[in-house]
C-alpha cells in the first residue's frame, strides 16, 4: 500500500515541476487563478487568506502528512497567493460607485443607470458598461480614463406624466456597426428585394393604370376599372396581413415573384397581338384578358411584395443600427419607385409597351431565383437567431440552394464522360 502512495506522490511532484518550469507564463493568463480565487473564498478561517507552508525542504513535513510538500509546491503556493491578491485589488478597483456627482448610480448586469431628480424633473441616463471597459485588462487601471470606445447613451427626462426620450450615438461607433456583416448583409438582401419588387412594374402599373387600360384595347370604362383595381388591392393587402402571420416570408415572396412574372409576360403577349391586330385592321379579340392579367398581377404582387420587405426591415437589423439602416433601406425603396415611375414613359417610347411589360416580367421571374437562393426565412425566429445567421454563426435560418451540372469530356482512350455536381448555397 505504501508503494502505491509513494508512486502517486512521485507523479504529483513531477507534474508540479513540469507546470512550474514550462507553463508559468501561460498560467498567468489562464482562468486557473480565478478558479483558485473562488476556491480560496470557500476555505476555512485559518486558510482563507493564504496558503501556508510550515517548512520547505526538498521533502518537508507541515503536519498534514509525512513528506508531502516540495520546494516546487512552495513556489506554486506563493504564485497563487500573489494571484489572489491581484484579483482582490482588481475587483476593488473595478466596482461601480454608488454616487457620481449629483447622479445616483445603479448597476443591473452590464447596464449602468445614472439618475438625478431636480424639482419635478427626473433625468435618467443609461449605457452599457461592457461597451466601455476592457474586461481582459490585467492591471488595475483608473476607470475614469479607461474608456476604450464611446458608448451610446439613452436619455429619459420625465416631468410629471410626460417623458422625453432620446439617444446619443457616436458617429464612429455607428459607422463601425454599419460596416459589420450583420448589418451589411441584410441591407444587401433587402436592397435587391426592393429593386426587383419595384422593377417588376408595380408602381408603374398603379400610376399609369388609366393610360394602360386605354392602350390595351379594354372596352370597359378605364376609370371604373382603376377604382375596382384599388378595391382589389385593398382586399389583397388585408389578406396578405393575415397570410404573413400564418405563412413564411419565403413562400409568399415566391408566390409574388412567380405570379407577377407570369402575369406581366402574359399581358405583354396580349399587347403584342393587339398591336398586330391594329396594324392589320383586325377586330381585337379577348379584350377582357388585359383586365385579367392586371388584376392577377395586382393580387400576386400584394400578397408578398407589398408586405414582406417592409416587415423584414424590423426583423433583420441589429438593434444598434436598426433605425439608420431601416432609413437607408426605405430611402432605397422610394428611390426605385421614383426611377420606375419617371422612366416608364421613356421605356414605352423606346422599347414599346409590350417590350416594357416583358422586361418587367423577366425581372420578376429572375427575382424568383434570387429570393430562393438568398432570402432567409425569418418567421418564428428570434432576433438573436437572425443576427447569428447574418453574422455567419450557427443559426436555424434556412435558404435554398441551386444545383448546376457541368459535363467535362476527358481525352482518354475510351473518352468517357464524367459529371460534376456543383452546389451553390
Amino acid at each position: 500500500m505504501s508503494g502505491i502512495v509513494r508512486n502517486a506522490l512521485r507523479f504529483v511532484v513531477g507534474t508540479a515541476k513540469h507546470i512550474t518550469n514550462n507553463t508559468t507564463k501561460s498560467l498567468i493568463n489562464s482562468q486557473c487563478s480565478r478558479s483558485m480565487w473562488h476556491m480560496g473564498n470557500r476555505l476555512n478561517d485559518t486558510t482563507k487568506n493564504s496558503i501556508k507552508l510550515i517548512k520547505s525542504y526538498n521533502l518537508c513535513n507541515c503536519g498534514c502528512g509525512r513528506f508531502q510538500h516540495t520546494q516546487v509546491e512552495e513556489k506554486l503556493a506563493k504564485y497563487l497567493n500573489g494571484e489572489i491578491a491581484a484579483e482582490k485589488e482588481a475587483t476593488r478597483e473595478k466596482t461601480i460607485p454608488s454616487k457620481l456627482g449629483k447622479f445616483d448610480v445603479s448597476l443591473d448586469g452590464a447596464e449602468v443607470t445614472l439618475m438625478k431628480k431636480e424639482n419635478d424633473e427626473t433625468i435618467k441616463i443609461i449605457f452599457n458598461v461592457n461597451h466601455t471597459i476592457n474586461s481582459n485588462e490585467n492591471e488595475a487601471v483608473d476607470l475614469e480614463h479607461a474608456l476604450l470606445s464611446k458608448p451610446n447613451f439613452d436619455v429619459e427626462i420625465t416631468r410629471g406624466r410626460q417623458t422625453l426620450g432620446f439617444s446619443l450615438d457616436h458617429v464612429r461607433e455607428i459607422i463601425k456597426a454599419i460596416l459589420q456583416p450583420n448589418a451589411l448583409k441584410p441591407f444587401c438582401v433587402l436592397f435587391f428585394y426592393f429593386l426587383i419588387y419595384q422593377w417588376s412594374g408595380t408602381n408603374a402599373l398603379t400610376f399609369y393604370a388609366v393610360q394602360i387600360f386605354n392602350k390595351s384595347g379594354v372596352t370597359i370604362n378605364s376609370y371604373l376599372i382603376t377604382v375596382v383595381l384599388g378595391v382589389v388591392r385593398l382586399l389583397s393587402t388585408i389578406m396578405a396581413c393575415v397570410l404573413c402571420r400564418k405563412c413564411g416570408r419565403r413562400p409568399l415572396t415566391m408566390i409574388s415573384s412567380i405570379g407577377c412574372g407570369i402575369s406581366m409576360i402574359g399581358f405583354s403577349g396580349y399587347l403584342w397581338y393587339y398591336q398586330y391586330w391594329k396594324l392589320n385592321n383586325i377586330e381585337p379579340s379577348f379584350t377582357w384578358m388585359p383586365v385579367l392579367f392586371i388584376f392577377s398581377y395586382t393580387i400576386a404582387c400584394t400578397i408578398g411584395f407589398l408586405v414582406i420587405p417592409w416587415v423584414m426591415i424590423g426583423e433583420v437589423y441589429p438593434v444598434q443600427v436598426r433605425g439608420i439602416m431601416g432609413g437607408l433601406t426605405t430611402f432605397s425603396a422610394h428611390s426605385f419607385v421614383f426611377s420606375v415611375v419617371k422612366s416608364f414613359p421613356f421605356l414605352i417610347d423606346t422599347i414599346t409597351m409590350h417590350g416594357t411589360f416583358l422586361m418587367f416580367g423577366c425581372i420578376s421571374l429572375f427575382g424568383t431565383i434570387y429570393f430562393y437562393t438568398f432570402l432567409p426565412e425569418t418567421k418564428n425566429k428570434t432576433l438573436q437567431e437572425i443576427e447569428d445567421y447574418f453574422s455567419g454563426r450557427n443559426s436555424s435560418l434556412k435558404t435554398g440552394s441551386l444545383k448546376f451540372r457541368k459535363t467535362i469530356i476527358h481525352d482518354d482512350d475510351d473518352k468517357q464522360n464524367q459529371e460534376e455536381e456543383i452546389t451553390k448555397t
